[in-house]
């Protein structure tokens, strides 16, 4: 009982820390409960940490550009739907469709014409569109080098 009630708090904290969401400690703490065979608060868990899901969503939805914390959100999500409880997330869903709409074209735009960082922002941004359950498709984006050349522009050579 009190395993169970540390390795909950522990847990608890662990996912409440938006600014310092520690994937490797959450992942051992999961391990211990896995492996002492704890029971995990659900309700508890999945509210701190759809409140640490919603405020990154927020805060990514005001800085769009941060890669960092993209990754963070992406990585946040991932766990959600990793856990044996339901997190709900529809909030961050709505942030994340509002950012489909005005964000991703540009973005998408911008990474269809070779640039990289745009490629790598696109390729995270529909990762964590699958792991908050909104269906959208890794479109084929390959840079300006590795398309294949117009033929129209090359001359024959005899």
């Amino acid at each position: 009982m009190a395993a169970e009630f540390a390795l909950n708090s522990t847990l608890r904290r662990s996912l409440e820390d938006a600014d310092g969401l520690d994937f490797t400690r959450i992942n051992a703490i999961l391990e211990d409960v896995r492996t002492q065979g704890v029971s995990l608060d659900g309700a508890t868990l999945g509210f701190a940490l759809r409140k640490t899901i919603k405020r990154l969503s927020e805060q990514f939805l005001e800085d769009p550009d941060n890669l960092d914390l993209m990754k963070q959100l992406e990585g946040a999500a991932g766990l959600a739907r990793s856990l044996p409880f339901e997190v709900n997330v529809w909030r961050t869903q709505n942030n994340y469709y509002q950012m489909l709409q005005k964000i991703y074209p540009e973005r998408l735009d911008e990474a269809m014409e070779g640039d990289p960082v745009a490629r790598e922002w696109v390729e995270h941004f529909v990762a964590l569109g699958k792991h908050l359950s909104v269906k959208i498709e890794m479109p084929s984006i390959r840079a300006r080098s590795e398309r294949k050349p117009d033929r129209r522009s090359h001359r024959a050579v005899s």
